[in-house]
């Protein structure tokens, strides 16, 4: 019989082997959006400092985030669960672990690459997405 945990470990415990997780490792900072976003989320930074591990900041809240990544054509697929953050409200003002608001546990993503591997687009839905400029 699994424990509930099995099944968060045994999601991020396979997927893209660590060559194809490498394109994403490093700093990306916030480019741009296709839609209205308040100021302070366009200081954003997402770090993927590990084949499993994003440290990063919406411009408000930092969190440590485990992920793990699928390598599609033409992209990521990926899954993250937040680990920990500081706290703070969120960009939009949202308290992070406020009882009525309901943050889902795992998240889903969709991440494509530029051809040169500079822009990173995270597609937060399908019609929803930042994108990131990798830090030299």
């Amino acid at each position: 019989m699994n424990k509930p945990g099995m099944l968060i470990l045994s999601i991020f415990g396979f997927m893209a082997p660590a060559g194809a997780q490498s394109d994403l490792l490093g700093k990306w900072t916030f480019h741009s959006a296709n839609h209205v976003i308040p100021q302070k989320c366009a200081e954003s930074y997402l770090e993927f400092v590990s084949p499993s591990r994003i440290m990063g900041s919406d411009g408000s809240r930092s969190a440590t985030i485990a992920y793990s990544a699928e390598k599609i054509e033409p992209g990521y697929n990926l899954i993250t669960e937040k680990i920990s953050d500081d706290g703070r409200p969120d960009c939009r003002g949202n308290l992070s672990g406020k009882p009525d608001v309901n943050e889902e546990k795992l998240g889903f993503f969709f991440i494509s690459l530029s051809e040169d591997k500079q822009y990173m687009k995270f597609y937060f839905s399908a019609d929803l997405y930042y994108i990131y400029q990798r830090v030299k």
